[in-house]
């Protein structure tokens, strides 16, 4: 299933209006794996925690 999901939104996303419409409100289209996508989520995820248990902004 989340293969599916992936392929799904993958093909709108390299749509030329889909694009068009997220390049228009500053967004950057990027095609990554479903593991690479986790990976990001999970080091901003540790980076955010990490910043508030110091206080720091």
């Amino acid at each position: 299933m989340l293969a599916k999901l992936h392929s799904s939104v993958a093909q709108a996303l390299n749509a030329p209006d889909v694009r068009k419409s997220l390049t228009d409100l500053s967004l950057e289209v990027v095609g990554n794996t479903p593991e690479q996508f986790a990976a990001i989520i999970r080091r901003d995820v540790d980076k955010w925690m990490a910043l508030t248990k110091t206080g720091r902004k």
